[in-house]
């Protein structure tokens, strides 16, 4: 015990932590919104349409942003050209038109973003060949 801990002590008492209870901080992206939005300039009717397919499919509605939100498991999305098959698979896909959907990391940086119209799908920017697995086990790091 430090001398500083030990003068601490002697004049309160402190609670001994749990270091796994903080685990160390990562920036490997675990987590994936999909953001599902109108087209700017489309007006609103692209959501509108397809909101009850929305709902059954998951997403939730977020008045602030204005858009619907789902999060997935990273892992659905690395395998190369993932992205597509999985908008194209979703209950709603062949209805939309005029929407934007977007795939965000934790820190709410788009890493792609496609654009529907007629149920066609169009690859706006996809930078997720970048993404890397995290290649560290955490749980055996000694301290």
């Amino acid at each position: 015990m430090s001398p500083f801990v030990a003068g601490l002590t002697s004049k309160m008492q402190l609670q001994e932590l749990d270091w796994k209870d903080y685990p160390v901080p990562t920036i490997e992206t675990r987590f994936i919104t999909i953001e599902v939005t109108n087209q700017k300039g489309r007006g609103t009717s692209g959501t509108w349409n397809i909101r009850e397919l929305l709902g059954s499919d998951g997403f939730k509605w977020n008045g602030t942003s204005r858009s619907w939100n789902k999060v997935e498991s990273v892992d659905k999305f690395l395998a190369d050209s993932s992205r597509l098959p999985y908008l194209t698979q979703r209950n709603w896909s062949s209805q939309a038109n005029g929407i934007e959907v977007n795939f965000c990391n934790e820190q709410e940086q788009p890493l792609a973003s496609y654009v529907a119209n007629n149920g066609n799908w169009t690859c706006i920017f996809d930078n997720f060949e970048q993404l890397q697995p995290d290649e560290y086990d955490y749980d055996d790091i000694p301290f």
